[in-house]
This record gives structure tokens, sequence and C-alpha cells, in this order.
């Protein structure tokens, strides 16, 4: 597997295409050019690269985007707008997985509280936003962020989502309901049962968490039981899905049961 993107950055990027559809792309970017390559930068993907800040795992992460500044909103919505919703938003602690951004010679950085500082690098960063993503796995692993772009002035309204009525009840259960949505969704049959000891959707779990959070995941068919008990594959579901770590799907309830209820009733995995 080569170099991936932390997810939350291309969730940004998603967000910010929804929201401004005619947006310019020029200065957009995430894998750093030949300049970066250079020298320590989060454009460099962390295994293979010259990177920020390297972890302990086995992907090859890269923690930075660039956001071109031109957003040609009908609305008069500016990137200027954008960067100081997101500066206060990550004072208040709701985008804790920004470490720092860069936008015309400032820099809101984590370390402190995104007070606003001059920035003194070579690359003014007149004409883009540099976003960062912060040096944690909490950071690296979170999915189904929001940047709250809906809270900018002249956001067309957007109809409250209705949920069909056999949306699934969040409630943390790894229940019938729940296996069968989900067996559906990885196109393996259908019982509403997680069988043993080699079952079908565990496998198709695990070659979807293999190739995206834990390249030694082994593929055989177990490991996703609601028992208490530690299991390798609960804990790359865990940091797929962006809950709390620790390799046990807990009983009755479980946050990363309704991590993935939630993901399911998005029609999505």
């Amino acid at each position: 597997m080569g170099w991936v993107v932390v997810p939350n950055l291309d969730e940004a990027r998603d967000q910010l295409n929804a929201r401004f559809p005619n947006r310019g792309k020029s200065s957009d970017g995430s894998i750093g050019d030949i300049a970066h390559q250079v020298s320590s930068s989060s454009h460099n993907p962390d295994l293979t690269g010259l990177p920020e800040y390297r972890d302990g795992d086995t992907i090859d992460e890269v923690r930075a985007r660039d956001f071109d500044k031109n957003l040609n909103d009908a609305a008069g919505v500016t990137m200027e707008d954008v960067v100081q919703l997101w500066v206060k938003l990550a004072r208040s602690g709701q985008l804790w997985w920004i470490r720092y951004m860069i936008y015309k010679r400032r820099i809101w950085h984590k370390r402190d509280n995104y007070v606003t500082r001059v920035y003194t690098g070579s690359n003014p960063h007149d004409d883009h936003l540099h976003l960062n993503s912060d040096f944690t796995q909490a950071a690296d692993t979170i999915r189904g962020t929001n940047w709250y772009l809906s809270a900018l002035s002249g956001t067309p309204s957007v109809p409250p989502v209705i949920n069909p009525p056999d949306s699934l009840i969040v409630d943390g259960s790894l229940g019938p309901k729940t296996i069968s949505r989900w067996q559906r969704f990885m196109r393996t049959p259908v019982d509403g049962i997680i069988s043993h000891p080699n079952s079908a959707l565990v496998r198709a779990v695990q070659t979807r968490l293999k190739a995206t959070v834990d390249r030694n995941l082994v593929i055989d068919g177990f490991g996703i039981e609601q028992n208490g008990h530690r299991y390798k594959t609960v804990g790359a579901l865990q940091r797929y899905l962006g809950s709390p770590v620790d390799e046990i799907m807990s009983y009755p309830e479980s946050l990363v049961v309704k991590a993935l209820q939630r993901r399911l009733n998005e029609n999505r995995f």
C-alpha cells in the first residue's frame, strides 16, 4: 500500500468541494513537491519521506493538505472566513484534530491555543491555506469529521435528514439487524449472524481494515465478537471508525458498535 492522506483532511477537502463547487484548485495539494521533499514537512509521507512527525505504525501517512484561496462563492464567502471559523472552532476544542494552519503570513498552532502569530517561513501562503492534522493516533484515524461549513453566511439551507423507517437504532448492540445491514453493505450472505469459526462478513471487514488501518491484520474470518474479550480485528475496527481503541467490543453497549450503526445509517462503511 502506498502513502495515504489522513482521513480528516480528505473529509475537509470533500466538504469544501460540496460547499464551494466552483472553488479554484490550482493551489490544492497533499503530497510534497521536490521543494518539500528535501526538508522536514507534513506534506511528506511519514514512512517513505522526510516527515515533520513519524509515528510507530506501518501506515505511510501524509498529515497536511493545501487548499486554494479562491472559493468563487456567489455569496462572497472567502477563505479568510473559513480560516477564522476553523480557528474559532479549534480554540473551542471542536476541531481538536487540527495541529496548525498557515495562511497569508499567519500561523495558528495548537501549542498556543491557536493564537494568531506571524509566520516567518519562506512561503507566505498567500495563495492557499495550509491545514495540518495533529500528531496523534486519534487525529490520524478519526473519521466522520464535521468542518461546520454550514455555519458560514450564504450557505444554502439543507432540509433535515429524515432516516428511513428501517434505520438502525444506535444502541451499541451488535444484534441481527445491525449484522444483516452490515452483511448487505459488504456483499456477503445475509443471515444476521456472525458465523464461527470463519465468517464471510468478518473476512470482508478484515480485508477493508487491512487495506486502510492495519496492514498486519490477519484475514481469518474471526475476531468480531461482543463479549468483552480483546481482538485485534476489533482494535482495527475502532481505529477505522474513530472510536476509542482498546480492542474490546464491550457488552451490552459498545461505542464502536454505535459508530458502526451511525455509519450504516448513512449507507456507508
